[in-house]
């Protein structure tokens, strides 16, 4: 009887840290990692905008004239970057690309294969569409300067950009992020490492 009940305590001791160990083996393979970085190396999460204070998309069509809404742009706080939503379907944002993977590739070799890049030489986050089946976004990085952005409306900070199914938001530390919510698509751009899904 004593030792029936000396390792019943056993027992339950191994099969919590069996518990354990398969929780932190899933957590682990939940993550998702930035080219070039393992899982273990940065462990990413899709930030929660649902306390962000939504703003009229309509304020920030392209041509001026709220009520079009084909393409709406936003820049952020400093102006370094703008991002676009186009027919709320995609998102872009191009200029200074905090975070930028190193194994980014130089977009001006096959530019054509992204929507929402009319900015020349810039640095962006763009909707790949050369897989129709799977469109995707992609970093791409070029050498050259971006013209300012004074003529874009900026997005707050701790403010969102709802447009059908897109939603663009800026928060604390420079972090600039887009999600498709049909799609599950999307990037999120912040000076320790900017990622896309």
């Amino acid at each position: 009887m004593t030792t029936q009940t000396s390792a019943a305590p056993r027992l339950n001791v191994l099969c919590r840290l069996a518990a354990v160990g398969l929780l932190v083996s899933f957590t682990s393979a939940c993550h998702i990692s930035s080219p070039g970085e393992s899982a273990s190396e940065s462990a990413h999460e899709i930030p929660d905008f649902s306390g962000y204070a939504s703003v009229d998309w309509q304020q920030f069509a392209s041509d001026g004239s709220p009520g079009n809404g084909y393409l709406v742009r936003f820049s952020t706080p400093d102006g370094s970057t703008r991002c676009s939503i186009l027919n709320g379907l995609s998102a872009s944002c191009v200029g200074n690309i905090v975070g930028m993977p190193n194994s980014a590739p130089d977009y001006s070799r096959d530019r054509d294969t992204f929507a929402g890049n009319d900015s020349g030489s810039c640095s962006g986050v763009l909707h790949d569409i050369s897989d129709s089946q799977n469109p995707q976004y992609a970093f791409r990085k070029n050498g050259g300067g971006c013209p300012p952005f004074a003529d874009t409306k900026t997005l707050g900070t701790g403010q969102k950009l709802v447009k059908y199914q897109m939603t663009c938001a800026l928060g604390e530390g420079s972090l600039t992020a887009c999600i498709n919510t049909a799609t599950n698509h999307g990037f999120v751009l912040r000076p320790s490492g900017s990622w896309t899904f």
